[in-house]
């Protein structure tokens, strides 16, 4: 069975300050099997860099992703009322910044790879093909390049984990 989905998204970790996102998804299920393709944007911020030498220096960083999921429900199947999720794959996609307050500010980006796993699950709005959900998910950025400005410092690296929380809604097609 198809459905459509829509994430709203707490970050913490992929860029240099909690922050937001959205995402959208496609799913596909088989009984307690499903497939989900999701493109995410986390929202472009702004990081000033602590320097005497630059005041006002700093950088724009955002970060664009796609994922391919498996997941499976657990508990009970994908369509009960209340239904379970856990999910194992693979994020891809480019974290890129801009330097700001320097002169000649670059633009720079690097490979976003990260394998990922989501927790979650479902609950049905009674009468309909809509579904509310909430996710945490866990990735590791295998590319955790450092984002620096010439001779004034780092702006943002990556850690070896980093966490989301999403709030979504899911529409089932027959």
């Amino acid at each position: 069975m198809p459905s459509l989905s829509l994430w709203l998204l707490a970050d913490a970790g992929s860029l240099p300050a909690p922050g937001l996102g959205a995402a959208l998804g496609a799913e596909l299920s088989w009984g307690r099997l499903q497939v989900r393709a999701l493109g995410t944007l986390l929202f472009e911020q702004h990081t000033q860099l602590d320097s005497t030498l630059a005041p006002g220096a700093g950088a724009k960083l955002e970060l664009l992703t796609g994922s391919l999921l498996a997941c499976t429900a657990p508990i009970g199947g994908l369509r009960s009322q209340l239904a379970s999720l856990a999910c194992l794959g693979m994020e891809l996609g480019q974290l890129a910044g801009e330097g700001t307050g320097v002169p000649g500010g670059r633009r720079g980006s690097a490979l976003w790879a990260a394998p990922r796993v989501d927790l979650g699950g479902f609950w049905t709005i009674p009468g309909s093909d809509l579904r509310l959900g909430l996710s945490l998910m866990a990735a590791v950025p295998l590319n955790r390049d450092e984002f620096a400005l010439n001779q004034l410092g780092s702006v943002h690296q990556p850690p070896s984990v980093v966490g989301r929380m999403s709030l979504g809604i899911d529409l089932a097609f027959d």
